[in-house]
């Protein structure tokens, strides 16, 4: 029996119950952490406008489920397309019930940044993969969802879907 305690307070610990879990540090209130993928919104659309392509609607349902596997993320200090749980983003708006002809998904980790919105939007703009997926003229709708570790790491996730 105090085997399996330790076993569920471990769990507990990487979910948001004990240090190092999703809850937001003291200045990463969830106010702050939508403000932020609000921010990144603007910044996308202003990449494409810039590229001369057409800007993308915010979609609540994409930004849930960006925040998710943000969350996700988070709790298991990883940086990945493929939750071990809920698989790629495909399966997770199958799974939701999000309807797509195209989805593509950035994610970003950063650490201590001044500005993590811009640095992540920068950091994706460098990378081939993730700068196509913002660069895709295809695709007409957005989420972003962000959530932070207790130690200040932010997990940012952006879903674009064509419907």
């Amino acid at each position: 029996m105090p085997r399996l305690f330790l076993v569920l307070l471990v769990v507990a610990q990487a979910f948001g119950a004990g240090a190092g879990g999703v809850r937001a540090s003291q200045d990463k209130r969830p106010a702050d952490l939508r403000a932020l993928a609000q921010r990144i919104f603007e910044a996308i659309n202003s990449q494409r406008l810039k590229h001369k392509l057409k800007p993308l609607a915010w979609d609540e349902r994409l930004a849930e489920q960006a925040r998710l596997h943000s969350a996700r993320m988070a709790a298991l200090d990883l940086l990945t397309h493929q939750d071990p749980e809920r698989g790629a983003v495909a399966n997770r708006l199958k799974k939701a019930g999000i309807g797509w002809r195209i989805c593509a998904e950035n994610v970003y980790e950063e650490r201590g940044f001044d500005d993590p919105a811009e640095e992540a939007v920068q950091g994706w703009m460098k990378s081939r993969g993730h700068r196509d997926n913002i660069l895709r003229p295809d695709v007409e709708r957005t989420g972003v969802g962000v959530a932070a570790r207790s130690n200040g790491a932010l997990f940012f996730t952006q879903i674009f879907i064509r419907p």
